[in-house]
Parts: C-alpha cells; sequence; structure tokens
C-alpha cells in the first residue's frame, strides 16, 4: 500500500502558504528519498533467483509499483539445489578493490560449486564470488535497500505513518532555503533541517534493531 505525496500538504502549506503546490510536491518527493538514503530503512526482498551454472552475474528487478530504486543490497542468501529453505547461508560482502590488491585482476574469474561473496555494480547488478559451476533452482534470496523514484507520486505507507513529520520538516528546510524566493527564510530552514537530520538517525535506530525494545549496547558479562 503507498501514501500519495499530497498528504503531506496539510503539514506543510500552513507555514510556507506562498509555495507553488508543484514545489511542495517536489520538495516532499525529495525529502523521502534523502530519507531512505540516510537511513538504509526501505527494503525490499526480492523474488527468488535461479542460479545458471557458470553464471557470475543476475540482473535485479524491481516491480514498477513499487516505484522504487535500488540503493544497495542489504543482504543475499544461497542455498544449494534441493536443499530445505532452513539450509539458506548468507553471502559476504566483497569490496572490489581488496580483491585486486590481494590477488590480482584474476580473482574475478576464479569458480566454485557454490558462491560465498557477492558485490553490486554501479547499475545495480549483483555478481556472485566465486563463479557458481553448479544450477540451482531458486537458489538466492537477496534483499535490497530501495528509495523512491524521481518521479514517483506515491510512497510506501510507513513513510506518511512512522516518518510524516520529519519528512515533512526536509520538505520544508529545502523549500525554506530557495534563495529569491519570497519565503526564503535561512535560519528557520536550518531549524528544519536538524529536525529531519534527528530525525533521520531516530530512523537508523529502527533499521538497526525493528520496531523493538531491543538496547544497542553491548551487555557487560557478570565476572564470578
Amino acid at each position: 500500500m503507498s501514501t500519495a505525496l499530497s498528504s503531506w500538504e496539510k503539514k506543510i502549506m500552513p507555514d510556507i502558504p506562498n509555495a507553488p503546490y508543484p514545489a511542495m510536491l517536489d520538495a516532499v518527493r525529495d525529502a523521502c528519498i534523502e530519507f531512505c538514503k540516510k537511513t538504509w530503512i526501505w527494503t525490499y526482498e526480492l523474488a527468488r533467483i535461479s542460479i545458471v551454472a557458470n553464471t557470475q552475474y543476475y540482473t535485479l528487478t524491481i516491480p514498477v509499483a513499487t516505484y522504487g530504486e535500488i540503493i544497495a543490497a542489504d543482504e543475499v542468501k544461497y542455498k544449494q539445489d534441493g536443499l530445505d529453505d532452513d539450509q539458506f547461508v548468507t553471502l559476504t560482502p566483497l569490496s572490489i578493490e581488496d580483491k585486486e590488491r590481494s590477488y590480482g585482476a584474476s580473482w574475478a574469474f576464479q569458480t566454485s560449486p557454490t558462491p560465498s561473496e557477492f558485490w553490486l555494480d554501479n547499475d545495480k547488478v549483483l555478481w556472485l564470488h566465486r563463479i557458481p559451476t553448479v544450477a540451482s533452482d531458486e537458489g538466492l534470496l537477496v534483499k535490497v535497500i530501495l528509495k523512491p523514484t524521481k518521479d514517483c507520486t506515491t510512497v510506501p505507507n510507513f513513510l506518511w505513518n512512522d516518518h510524516d513529520d520529519t519528512i515533512a520538516a526536509g520538505a520544508k528546510a529545502d523549500l525554506l532555503s530557495k534563495r529569491g524566493m519570497s519565503w526564503y527564510d535561512p535560519q528557520l530552514s536550518s531549524a528544519f533541517s536538524l529536525q529531519f537530520s534527528n530525525g533521520c538517525n531516530n530512523a537508523k535506530l529502527i533499521k538497526a534493531v525493528g520496531y523493538t525494545k531491543k538496547p544497542l549496547r553491548v551487555k557487560m558479562r557478570e565476572w564470578l
């Protein structure tokens, strides 16, 4: 389910009544995008991918109806063909620069019956390492991090239900920073920008522990 960008009108226009409606929508969209980029809170699990023997890369596809674009891979899991779902193992993200420093250019062409690592390129194509030589039907589970598209008119409900004030603050900070406009107010823009940053930081905690009371600090062991 999704929420229209226009839902933020009642939170923004009373503070900036002179701002044009299209500019308000653009500011809300930009704030939603920036919020997701800063927090990585919007995740989406793709349909299972079948691994083809001796095929290293896989194009990740997001349904058009989500109005989302991939920022990064959140988690990639693999299982050998025919195994039950409880046999999925988590692949390790790798650094191309580290691999080339350690092993030279040939590392990317190494093969193995099963992959153990992955990376995502600039086109958001998923690459496996080592190259799997054995096929696995629906053997790959990929969860990605999304941001709204630049032409979206709606966003996921949770952005409105849980973070409406933060996104409104980001949109108002953007609008009020427009030098030359009648509503330009750099001081108020800075105040709303701080509110937006604080809201993003709070959302990062939700990303880390979910909607739970799990503490982030490591509990000290009691010595006997």
